[in-house]
């Protein structure tokens, strides 16, 4: 699996977001199951989690695998690494600041 496109490397960390996605909320449910119980309200943690925490999740991967597809395949020949670090290092600060919104809004 080679990243030759921006697209290309969007679409594996789409798939990978998808996956950790599953995992947490998986875990996430699980527990909140083993305190609680089965009840409506763990219905509705479901639905809510499995829309806007999934979105989430790929949305910010796929900010930062836009940047570091980019990054990687415009100096890939060269030899720079801060051009390279830098343009990584926003799309990482992007995303970051994207989940933080998300996780701070869901505990208001």
């Amino acid at each position: 699996m080679e990243i030759d496109s921006i697209k290309n490397g969007v679409l594996y960390a789409i798939f990978v977001a998808l996956g950790f996605a599953l995992i947490e909320n998986m875990l996430y449910l699980y527990n909140y199951y083993s305190q609680v119980g089965l009840s409506g309200e763990l219905l509705k943690l479901y639905f809510m989690r499995s829309t806007f925490a999934v979105i989430v999740h790929v949305l910010s991967s796929s900010i930062v695998a836009y940047y570091f597809s980019k990054a990687l395949l415009e100096y890939k020949n060269k030899d720079l690494s801060f051009p390279y670090l830098k343009i990584f290092l926003f799309g990482l600060f992007i995303s970051i600041l994207l989940h933080m919104i998300f996780d701070v809004a869901l505990t208001l």
